[in-house]
């Protein structure tokens, strides 16, 4: 370094730091793996649920439809008709609830 010497402790504190920020990559590296991990079992999850629900709604029209050809007019009045699709985040939110509720010692159906 042409004559420069660094002060006693300098090369050991950049060493120290460059470790740490090397540490501190893995770690973020790590977290990202892990939360890509969890966005992919999440999307996953929310494609399965759609596809049930999509036979389900299937099944609860073609059910409709049977019992509409074979009823009397009077009788088709009061047929109910099948509800819609059950969001993805509305599942989500009543399983989070039925967990709490176990854990605090409520009986859930």
């Amino acid at each position: 370094m042409y004559g420069l010497v660094p002060k006693e402790g300098t090369l050991a504190a950049w060493a120290t730091a460059i470790e740490e920020v090397r540490e501190q990559r893995q770690a973020d590296g790590w977290a990202r793996k892990l939360q890509k991990a969890k966005d992919q079992r999440e999307e996953a999850a929310q494609s399965r649920w759609k596809a049930r629900e999509k036979e389900r709604l299937a099944a609860q029209w073609e059910e409709y439809r049977r019992r509409w050809a074979r009823s009397t007019p009077f009788a088709r009045q009061r047929l109910l008709k099948p509800g819609t699709e059950v969001k993805y985040w509305k599942h989500a939110i009543r399983k989070a609830l039925v967990k709490v509720m176990r854990k605090e010692g409520s009986r859930v159906r």
